[in-house]
């Protein structure tokens, strides 16, 4: 709950601690960047930085208002998370009855809305409502992965802080920190993209599933001609199947180490823990299907981002896979 805590933005977190010493945090902030990258840290961070009772150095961490923060209890602190479903509009009508509410320990009052690209067209019309006649108490802070997945009305009265990828040894870092072993913290920062929780997410205990199917894609190419073989490889069943999109991103990572051993640039590789098996790989495949691969799955994979037919989606692209492989 501390600025100090969060790893990396720098920037952000400079301008934050400004408006926060200064009392000029406007009423709406919305913190932008990819999933796991730490929206949400920085979020709560704010909040209890707003909501501390300290002179000086907010969050303080152990004024009363600092503990109820950590204890989940603070009384002037509200937060609507989607947990993977869409906001809807009785959530946003409970957060009308909140904001109409008096601060119980201090002068302001904490609203926090993660994921706020899932919020419904009714209760985001709700929400813009409530900002178009923000009270002098209430402070809103949204998180989101893509501005362009809000009401431009909501996005045009907040004021946006934008979260870019940290650099891969400071995650290294942090993780070793952590408690992770050297070893697994260099190749979660490398594959994260730039994303703490990523990172940590893949070092947890079956992490890295995707790679590993990624890879045995890569091994069975030659031999795999139908469907019902990708299906065999890759063997995801039932709610697994929201993984594929998991898959094709550690495809496009492993097929870019493979074009960079081709290349001889074997220092700038991510999976470096499999660059052997990699180098035997990359044996059968030409640096223009190589190239022709990534480029085909870094574009269409886009497309997957709550597409319904997501699982159609992955299965073409893995066959396309097979005809890049037998260009010479």
């Amino acid at each position: 709950m501390f600025w100090n805590d969060i790893v990396g933005h720098q920037e952000a977190i400079s301008m934050l601690r400004r408006l926060v010493d200064s009392d000029r945090v406007p009423h709406a902030i919305l913190v932008v960047g990819s999933k796991g990258i730490g929206k949400g840290l920085i979020a709560h961070t704010l909040a209890a930085a707003m909501l501390c009772q300290a002179d000086a150095g907010k969050p303080c961490g152990v004024c009363a208002s600092c503990r109820k923060i950590t204890a989940s209890s603070h009384p002037d602190l509200v937060r609507f998370e989607s947990n993977g479903e869409n906001l809807k509009i009785e959530q946003m009508r409970d957060l009308q009855s909140a904001a109409a509410l008096s601060p119980v320990m201090g002068g302001r009052r904490a609203v926090i809305i993660e994921d706020a690209e899932r919020l419904t067209l009714p209760a985001a019309n709700s929400l813009l409502k409530i900002l178009e006649e923000p009270s002098q108490s209430l402070l809103f802070i949204l998180t989101a992965e893509s501005v362009h997945s809000l009401l431009n009305t909501i996005v045009s009265r907040c004021r946006i802080f934008r979260l870019a990828p940290v650099a891969a040894d400071s995650l290294e870092v942090a993780l070793v920190k952590a408690g992770y072993s050297a070893d697994g913290a260099d190749v979660a920062a490398r594959l994260s993209g730039g994303r703490l929780g990523r990172a940590m997410a893949l070092l947890e205990p079956g992490g890295l599933i995707a790679r590993d199917k990624a890879l045995a894609v890569l091994r069975q190419l030659p031999e795999i001609r139908t469907l019902s073989g990708w299906n065999a490889v890759i063997r995801l069943e039932g709610s697994e199947a929201d993984s594929m999109p998991e898959v094709i991103e550690q495809l496009i990572f492993l097929l870019r180490d493979m074009l960079l051993l081709r290349c001889g640039c074997d220092s700038l590789v991510f999976n470096i823990d499999l660059s052997d098996e990699l180098n035997e790989i990359v044996g059968g495949w030409s640096e223009a299907g190589l190239r022709r691969a990534l480029k085909t799955l870094m574009e269409d994979s886009r497309a997957l981002t709550g597409n319904a037919n997501s699982r159609l989606l992955c299965e073409t692209l893995l066959l396309r896979l097979r005809e890049y492989h037998a260009v010479s």
